[in-house]
């Protein structure tokens, strides 16, 4: 992969390349480009979809819910309240 690569243009070439059923290189794409960009959440994305299409159900699902924990983790308590968060 070459530097001047974007954070989103490596999910774009590896989901080309998963779409067009090259999954050990989209794995490969993706997993280099999510090391550079970890809250890329389209390489988490097309990281999931390659495992899924490799039948790697739980991989898929750690990478999902990792990347959630890292970017969207909230701790919720019994005072917690969603209304008041998003105006309902």
């Amino acid at each position: 992969m070459g530097e001047a690569m974007k954070w989103a243009e490596f999910a774009a070439l590896a989901e080309g390349h998963r779409r067009a059923g090259l999954l050990d290189q989209a794995e490969q794409l993706t997993r280099s480009g999510l090391d550079e960009h970890p809250d890329c959440a389209e390489g988490a994305l097309v990281m999931a979809l390659v495992l899924l299409d490799q039948g790697c159900d739980e991989e898929a699902r750690r990478v999902i819910a990792d990347w959630a924990d890292t970017n969207l983790g909230v701790e919720v308590t019994d005072e917690s309240q969603a209304s008041e968060a998003f105006g309902a």
